[in-house]
């Protein structure tokens, strides 16, 4: 069974071949905000949710009982882009390592 963050990836996949989505800016982020904002799944969903939360405490000086009360549309509004494609990267590296680690199994 396909995990949230693998279904993510493909998802990214398909999302970039879309001709609409061939001049967009920001590729990641609208790619990220459409997979959460679209499919109904969470920012916790992809395992991410607390250390955006983080990022976004750190920068803002917010509390971060303010920052979790947030939806995701509203933090992903509020994120860098460079940060949103960081942990794009970041799912991509993990999930092709644990990928890896079950070919050798």
């Amino acid at each position: 069974m396909k995990t949230t963050r693998q279904n993510y990836l493909e998802f990214v996949e398909d999302w970039v071949k879309d001709p609409k989505n061939a001049w967009k800016s920001f590729t990641m982020w609208c790619a990220l905000y459409d997979f959460a904002h679209g499919r109904n799944w969470t920012l916790a969903d992809l395992g991410i949710e607390d250390e955006i939360n983080e990022i976004i405490c750190s920068e803002s000086g917010a509390s971060y009982d303010w920052v979790e009360w947030l939806n995701d549309d509203a933090k992903l509004e509020i994120l860098d882009i460079s940060i949103l494609c960081e942990l794009w990267q970041q799912i991509e590296d993990e999930e092709n390592g644990e990928n890896e680690e079950d070919e050798e199994d």
